[in-house]
Parts: C-alpha cells; structure tokens; sequence
C-alpha cells in the first residue's frame, strides 16, 4: 500500500522506537492476536519493523496488519511475574536449600513438633511476601502453591506438604510436594527413585489435608474439617519462631504483615 511522505511521517512520529504493541490482526502464520512486540524503526514506506515477543521481526504495515498500543500500565501488567513463580524462586533460594530434612523427619513423631512447625511459619510467611495476601482467591492467582499438613489416613503420619491448587475451580488439589527427610519429593514425579516412591507411599498412602491460607471459595476442605494432628499444627504453627529466613528476609515479611 502505497504512501505519500507525508503519511509516512506521520507514522514516524506516532509509533517512534520504543512504541510497544499488541497485534489484534496479521495474515501471517504463527502471529496470533495478543502477540506483542516494540517498534524497532519505521522505514520509508511507512512500515513498522518490530521486535516480536517470539522472536520474529516481521514488520507491520498500517492500514492492512491491525494493531494496538500498549499503555504503561498494560505493558508493566504484562511483565509483572506470577507470584506463584516468585514464591518457588523463593522457596528455592531461602528455605527448602536450609532445612535440615532428618531433624524435620523427626520432628513430626515429637509431641510440640516445634521444628516442623518453625518450617511451616517460614513456608507461611514466605507465602504472604509471595502473594501480599493469606487470603487467596482466582483474583489473586489462578494456580496456587500453598504450604500445608497432610495426615495419612492408614498410619496417621502427618508431613508438612506444599499444595497445588486450582483457585479457578474452587480449590481443585492436583499437585503435593512432601517434605520428607529425603527431601521434598513428589510423587508425580518421573524422575522419582523407587525408593522415594515406595517411602512415600507406605509414610503417607490415601491422605487428608489443611493448609495455612484462607482460601474461602474450597468446598473440598476447610478449617473445621482438618483432622485433629493437622488442625492443632495449622492452628499452633505462628507461636513458634522462625530460624531460617535471615535479618533482612525476616524484615521484608513482618513489613507486609504490618
């Protein structure tokens, strides 16, 4: 499509480099609407040659490609990371590195259970700094990772646990991480060694479970249905301080909390 000098500096000016887009239209395979790119330059046709989000560098052409801009507030909504995302990047570098697993192991078969219950407030308050909230719901975060207690309905172990859940369909449980003294194991897991499955499933088998957060859309499980081991640690966990979050750690959650 043909354009006159003045039409093309016109286009020049309004989409300068930098600009971020988002494709509503392009008859092009692979460029699907939402796709989002920044303008790199616009040539002498008055083209807009874009640096795509998939890594293509196709350019736009106004008037045939249909597209928008993006404003600030879209643009840092669509790189604002998924506190889910945050709070495994956290577990990962502050706590679950830190524990050590055989004195957790030990800890459950205690009466006060004091070190699994210094893990549980850490897994918690790490949560609330993930999140902003003990409060979760869909609005918050569509798929949830939440610290908890199973109970094992055969042998009555209980273990701490890290729960998946999905805050779309009212608290559907599709994913468990069991923090055993072999280490956070997941039983989904294919890399799991037959070993791990075996203590796994002889440990825990078929279980119940609580969780810290208040998630009050679950019609699966709540507070007044935890079994009694699960409920006294859930209810009890905050009383007990934590250990592993260090001086700065500690102080970017208690600001939250506050």
């Amino acid at each position: 499509m043909w354009k006159s000098e003045k039409e093309v500096e016109a286009i020049k000016h309004k989409y300068p480099k930098g600009t971020k887009l988002e494709l509503d239209f392009m008859d092009e395979e692979g460029m699907l609407p939402g796709l989002r790119g920044t303008v790199d330059y616009v040539d002498d046709q008055g083209q807009l040659h874009m640096n795509w989000e998939n890594g293509r560098s196709l350019a736009l052409v106004p008037g045939e490609d249909v597209f928008h801009v993006l404003s600030e507030k879209q643009d840092n909504k669509s790189e604002k990371k998924d506190p889910t995302d945050s709070y495994i990047e956290y577990l990962n570098s502050n706590i679950l590195n830190r524990i050590d697993y055989g004195r957790l192991q030990e800890s459950y078969d205690t009466e006060d259970k004091a070190y699994a219950k210094r893990i549980l407030n850490a897994l918690h308050r790490a949560m609330v700094h993930a999140y902003g909230t003990e409060n979760l719901n869909s609005d918050v975060v569509e798929y949830a990772l939440i610290p908890g207690v199973i109970q094992s309905r055969n042998t009555g172990n209980v273990c701490l646990a890290l729960l998946e859940l999905d805050l779309q369909s009212s608290g559907e449980h599709f994913h468990t991480g069991y923090l055993t003294k072999m280490g956070v194991l997941s039983y989904g897991n294919p890399e799991l060694s037959k070993e791990a499955r075996n203590f796994i499933k002889e440990m825990y088998g078929p279980y119940d479970y609580g969780y810290t957060a208040t998630i009050p859309n679950d019609i699966h499980v709540s507070p007044e249905t935890f079994p009694p081991a699960v409920k006294e640690i859930v209810s009890t966990f905050r009383n007990y301080e934590v250990e592993l979050l260090n001086e700065e750690e500690m102080s970017e959650v208690e600001d939250l909390e506050r």
